[in-house]
Order: C-alpha cells, then sequence, then structure tokens
C-alpha cells in the first residue's frame, strides 16, 4: 500500500509560521506557512508550493510575499527546498492564494492587496517563471481584502476567482493567459463575504462555493457552461445547528460526495452527496462529530484534504491538531482509531489552517505502463507503454517526469525517443536478450540521468520506498 503524507500551513499567534510532512510517523521540514486559505498550499506532481504572506517572520529580511517550493520525497514524505526557494512575488502584506493547472504547467498567484492575478509558468525542476504581460485585475473599485480563493478546472480551460460580489471565471489560453468570460462576476445570493472555497468536479461541470454565512445558504453549487459562464443550480440543504462559520468545502476524489467543515462551536463535518445533476443531499448522520482521541475542548474542524484513493479524510483542528477520517461507502465519517495527532514542531500557539495530501487528487487515468527498466546501481527508473508511448521516469528521488515518446519498433529492439522544450530521452529496450539502455537530459537542471538495465525481467519497476 502506498503511504499518504500530509503537508500542513500554520501560523503561530506571534505571526511566525511552519509546514510539515507527516506520514505513518511524524517527520518536520522547515518550510512558509500563510494566514488560512484553503488554497495556500499545493501539491503540483511530486512539488508542494506554499504561499507566504509579506513580513513572515521564517525568513528574515524578506517583507514582500513569496512562495516556497519543495521537492517531496516519495518514500519518507520529507521536505528539500529547490534551488532558489522562497521564490519572491507580488507585493501584498497579507495571504496570497494559489492555483495550478492540473498537468503542472501554469500556477496563478492572487493578491487580495491589489487584486489581481499573476500568471507563471513552471518548469520541469518546479521552479516558475512569470507569463510576460499576464497581470490582470479582478473586478473594479475597492474590494480589498476580498480575493479569498482560486480553482482551475481539471479540463484546464477555466480559471475561477472568488472575489466580492461573486465569482469571476477566466478562460485560459495555450500560453495560461487569462479572458475574462462575459458575464462575471457570477452569483445567486449577495453577501458581505466572498466565498472562501471553491472545487470543481473532473468532468469540469459543476463547482462547488463555500463561504461564512450563518443565514443564507453557506455551500451553493453551479453549472459550467462550454463558455465558462456560471449558472446557479441549487443550495446545499440546511442542518440545523451547523453551518455558523463554514470556510472549507472539498469533493472526494470520485466526485461522489462534498465535504464542509464548520470552523465554529458546532466541532463537526458535514457529508453531502453528489448527484448527477450536481446537487447535494444529506448523508445519513451528517454532521459528523470530530469527536476522538486527544481532541480538546477548543478543537474545530478547519482544513480539508484526503488520501487519493478517497478513503481517508483528514482535518485541520484548532489549533494544533490533525483528526483523520475514515469514509464509508456511503459517505459517512468514523474518527479513525488513534487520532487527532499532534504535528511535530506545531506548539500551542500555532493555529492550522490548511492541508494537502500526497500523492494529490488527479482527475487522469491512471497511466497504464506494460514495460520498464530499471538502473541496476542508482535506481533510476522509467516506465512506459509500447503502444501509447507514455512514459514516466523518476530517479525516485527529487524528479519524476511524464511525458509521450515515439516508438520505433525494429525486430526485438523497442526505441523510445522525445525531444522537448524541456527535456531529451532516449531508450533502447532489446526484448531479446533482456538488455536496455536510456539517457534522460534535463535542460532546465542542466543533468543528465542514465540507465543501464542488464536484465529486464528482474525490474521490481518501482521505487524502494515500501509501496
Amino acid at each position: 500500500m502506498r503511504k499518504t503524507f500530509v503537508a500542513l500551513t500554520a501560523m503561530a499567534l506571534v505571526g511566525s509560521a511552519a509546514m510539515f510532512v507527516i506520514g505513518p510517523r511524524l517527520a518536520g521540514a522547515q518550510g512558509g506557512g500563510s494566514y488560512g486559505n484553503d488554497a495556500d498550499i499545493l501539491v503540483i506532481g511530486d512539488r508542494l508550493y506554499v504561499a507566504n504572506s509579506g513580513g513572515n517572520p521564517t525568513f528574515p529580511g524578506i517583507s514582500s510575499p513569496s512562495i516556497s517550493v519543495f521537492s517531496i520525497n516519495a518514500t519518507t514524505g520529507f521536505l528539500t527546498h529547490i534551488t532558489g526557494s522562497p521564490f519572491i512575488v507580488g507585493n501584498s502584506p497579507i495571504e496570497i492564494t494559489l492555483a495550478a493547472t492540473l498537468d503542472g504547467r501554469f500556477l496563478y498567484l492572487g493578491q487580495p492587496f491589489d487584486r489581481t492575478i499573476t500568471v507563471f509558468s513552471i518548469g520541469v525542476d518546479g521552479s516558475f517563471a512569470p507569463v510576460s504581460g499576464a497581470v490582470y485585475t479582478v473586478g473594479t473599485g475597492s474590494a480589498f481584502p476580498s480575493l479569498k480563493n482560486m480553482k482551475v478546472t481539471p479540463d484546464g480551460r477555466f480559471l475561477a476567482v472568488s472575489q466580492l460580489p461573486g465569482i469571476f471565471m477566466y478562460q485560459i489560453d495555450s500560453g495560461g493567459r487569462l479572458t475574462l468570460v462575459p458575464g462575471s462576476p457570477f452569483f445567486h445570493s449577495s453577501s458581505q463575504f466572498a466565498f472562501r472555497s471553491l472545487d470543481v468536479n473532473c468532468e469540469s461541470t459543476f463547482l462547488y462555493a463555500v463561504r461564512p454565512e450563518q443565514f443564507i445558504p453557506y455551500s451553493e453549487v453551479y453549472s459550467i457552461s462550454p463558455t465558462g459562464s456560471l449558472i446557479y443550480s441549487s443550495s446545499a440543504p440546511f442542518l440545523q445547528g451547523w453551518g455558523r462559520n463554514t470556510v472549507f468545502g472539498m469533493l472526494s476524489p470520485n466526485d461522489r460526495y462534498f465535504f464542509v467543515s464548520d470552523f465554529s462551536v458546532s466541532k463537526a463535518i458535514a457529508s453531502f452527496t453528489v448527484a448527477p445533476d450536481g446537487s447535494l443531499g444529506v448523508v445519513p448522520g451528517s454532521p459528523f462529530s470530530i469527536g476522538a482521541s486527544g481532541v480538546t475542548d477548543e478543537s474545530v474542524p478547519g482544513g480539508l484534504a484526503t488520501n487519493r484513493a478517497g478513503t481517508i479524510l483528514y482535518a485541520s483542528l484548532r489549533r494544533n491538531l490533525i483528526g483523520a477520517y475514515a469514509i464509508s461507502s456511503n459517505g459517512a465519517l468514523s474518527p479513525v482509531p488513534g487520532t487527532a495527532v499532534a504535528a511535530r514542531d506545531v506548539g500551542i500557539t500555532t493555529e492550522i489552517y490548511a492541508l494537502a495530501a500526497y500523492p494529490g487528487r488527479t482527475c487522469q487515468p491512471v497511466p497504464v505502463f506494460d514495460f520498464c527498466i530499471q538502473d541496476e546501481s542508482n535506481g533510476n527508473l522509467l516506465k512506459f507503454n509500447s503502444t501509447t508511448g507514455n512514459y514516466q521516469f523518476t530517479n525516485c528521488s527529487t524528479l519524476t517526469l511524464n511525458g509521450t515518446a515515439s516508438i520505433i519498433r525494429k525486430g526485438g529492439i523497442i526505441s523510445l525517443q522525445h525531444y522537448g522544450s524541456d527535456r531529451r530521452l532516449i531508450a533502447r529496450i532489446d526484448t531479446s536478450s533482456n538488455i536496455a539502455t536510456a539517457s534522460i537530459q534535463v535542460f532546465g537542471q542542466a543533468s543528465t540521468f542514465g540507465i543501464i538495465d542488464r536484465n529486464i525481467s528482474n525490474n521490481s519497476c518501482s521505487c524502494n520506498n515500501g509501496s
């Protein structure tokens, strides 16, 4: 079974912040944190992106906001800053928010201070660079500081931005640039509160928006038209005594359930069923108490994340606990024995706001690979589909590359070639003698990774990570 690791952002009451990864045991790596958006922390492939608000004392001398980028060790979950991290971005003195395309090509930075969105292209090493001229102001007038959350639709076509009075939709072109969808902003109920959480189903047909409001619908469902405009569909059913401060909501990986945390005295997480038309129904027994071993009197649920299989829901519990809840086949939640867990080195003066799980949620089919070659000394691993050319290379540490290569067959020889803007891959597999070689050059890192496999028949086809 593959391990799941949970990363978090935390903000100490005195303003400091730290980030940690937890697995079967707690393991810490210093990083950056921010002030409590569920989009402050993103898993993109084997990288973790964390938004740091301006003036974060975790990085003395850095007064502007920044983004920390870590490589994730797939075996231990440990984090390592990539070269140049943290990266200075923008000028917002308060929290910033992030979104990314599912393919990991583009990163979007939202700044409430000046209501701007900046587009970055992401390199193969996880670093990013601004797309020329791609800075956009959201809305008009004084809406500070209501730019709260952003979400890219899984199909990569649209960016949804939460800012009063509703949701601004942008079309994304092939270069990551944005065009405002006519009719923006879209909203059903007027409110003094911006939506704090946005999620979109894998088919990119429904958007789910959550805001902290007691007397109007706290979760709204919108259908997404082919042009990107939003059409109000329905609201979540009312739950007696629950929903005073609903700020986090997320879909299960299979899009069958929608979970919402109430950061208030109700101390409960609601679970809703998702119908084919996108509407929400109450899971029997919902909302579910966060009660578990170790939960304190002041514990309330905040940020949410799930494992990729969709069998466990993780929740940050004020102030410094993480709870784990089994998700049953009907969407009901029950505490996993032994939780809640105190994150290592997060003190009692620190509050955990947002979580992200690794490996992250994916809306793409799991690639099918029928061949693998593996270096006998360094562990470099190349898996590929001999029909489609889809491949995945990893050095089982800090680098994973996915792509599609050309396939050439001559007798028992299979050759792969991929000449991209950021890489060059050449591989040769002799199926008659079970010998293979490969060379993968990564231009951005000025690095070349080699594979010499003298017997492809005895490969494990996996990193030695206990998976």
